[in-house]
């Protein structure tokens, strides 16, 4: 009788191919970026860091940002206040947290309308062209003519002080410029052979010029992180101008520095609670 030899088959382990898993090909990326850019590496985690704070407020917040204890006034840190508290017995470090949130909330929601509704409008009036060209760049050359400021301060008069509002007077202040990045790069792609042999085939609009322009999406991102933490300076100055007098309900960020430091002057116990927003501000921009 033939005794026959069993063969094991196995399949080739991922380090003898050379293909890695997802996870330890994601580790191996974010340590050569690191090695390569220690700057941006810090830049990023320190970003992760406040966008996981803002995200987690209501849990990891150890007040309600409005909770005032009248017996702590600019009171130092201490184990029930780890960063003091303000003029009225607010908690800082809950004000910071949830003020983060709110920068967070107008950040990403002006960087990401605004650069989608660009994008789009700069592709479709410039591939329709005609009469909704023209008056699509003559909009843009108004805004483009106009301070950015000047332009949020009437929009944020006319609608009324409002964290939407914002939203809608920083996309207004940032459309122009995506636009007309978009529509010069549209101007050179869709008269080349590989589009007009797209419209040949019956291809849609959608098929064959929205993929060709989506390097110019991305190359704003970088702006956008800017815009991202930017905003943190300006939102609050746009929600408070038009009215009248100040409010204890302003928990951005910015109210916060703001708060300190008019009353610096007034009392010598603000200098421990002045700092904090400060350095906040401070890390975003590293």
């Amino acid at each position: 009788m033939i005794e026959r030899e069993s063969v094991e088959i196995t399949a080739p382990s991922r380090e003898r191919t050379g293909v890695l898993s997802p996870g330890l090909a994601a580790v191996r990326a974010v340590d050569a970026f690191s090695r390569r850019k220690p700057l941006g590496a810090i830049g990023g985690a320190i970003t992760l860091l406040l966008i996981l704070v803002a995200l987690l407020a209501p849990i990891i917040s150890p007040y309600p940002p409005r909770e005032t204890h009248g017996k702590f006034v600019y009171a130092p840190p201490q184990s029930a206040f780890y960063l003091g508290t303000d003029h009225v017995g607010r908690d800082v470090l809950s004000r910071l947290i949830h003020g983060a949130r709110i920068s967070l909330y107008v950040g990403l929601g002006s960087v990401l309308i605004g650069i989608t509704a660009g994008f789009v409008v700069g592709v479709i009036s410039t591939y329709i062209g005609g009469a909704l060209d023209l008056a699509v760049q003559r909009v843009v050359d108004a805004l483009m003519a106009l301070p950015g400021l000047i332009i949020a301060l009437a929009i944020i008069a006319v609608l009324g002080p409002s964290l939407n509002n914002v939203i809608i007077a920083i996309v207004v202040g940032m459309i122009a410029p995506v636009v007309r990045t978009v529509r010069s790069q549209v101007l050179s792609i869709k008269e080349l052979d590989y589009v007009t042999a797209a419209r040949a085939v019956g291809a849609s609009p959608v098929a064959h010029h929205f993929p060709a322009h989506r390097t110019e999406l991305f190359r704003y991102l970088p702006y956008s992180g800017y815009l991202l933490f930017g905003v943190r300076h300006h939102h609050r100055g746009l929600v408070e101008l038009p009215r009248s007098g100040r409010t204890p309900r302003c928990t951005q960020l910015g109210c916060n520095v703001d708060q300190g430091g008019s009353r610096a002057h007034k009392n010598s116990a603000v200098g421990r609670y002045i700092p904090w927003p400060g350095y906040l501000h401070s890390s975003t921009g590293v």
